[in-house]
């Protein structure tokens, strides 16, 4: 069933394949990196039913460079704070208090919705605190690690 589009939320462009739907549980591709969303529409085939309307828009290399953190993956504050964008379960912290870590660097992987999420710092900077644990269920917008 795979479809793929072009999309722009809040100013970023995302591409978006639709790789499978049951029950009005979608696996989607987004930039890269695969999530489970679920269609909340009476409408459970919506969303694969239509066809995008939208040309695909042209963006400077130097903006398609930004859009490459998955969307359900990091929610970083300007404080350097790493936070859960969903409630999940922490299976591995991949970075220790003290590493120096860049943009795209892997910072721990959390399952969602029975799908491993690795979390991508969209930073540089260096580990000063990871307030999880292997094993931790988290909750959205909860910090998990800080970067300074």
């Amino acid at each position: 069933m795979s479809k793929k589009y072009n999309l722009t939320i809040n100013n970023q462009n995302f591409e978006v394949e639709i790789l499978n739907e049951s029950n009005g549980i979608f696996q989607v591709n987004v930039n890269g990196s695969i999530v489970e969303v679920k269609d909340t529409s009476s409408q459970t085939n919506i969303i694969s039913n239509q066809e995008p309307k939208s040309q695909p828009s042209k963006i400077k290399s130097s903006e398609a460079q930004e859009n490459k953190t998955p969307v359900e993956s990091v929610n970083v504050s300007k404080s350097g704070q790493i936070k859960a964008m969903m409630p999940g379960k922490v299976l591995e912290i991949l970075v220790k208090v003290g590493d120096e870590v860049s943009d795209g660097t892997p910072l721990l992987v959390i399952e969602s919705m029975k799908m491993e999420n690795t979390i991508n710092s969209n930073l540089s900077g260096k580990v000063s605190n990871i307030l999880v644990n292997v094993d931790d269920s988290v909750q959205y917008d909860q910090v998990m690690i800080e970067i300074e």
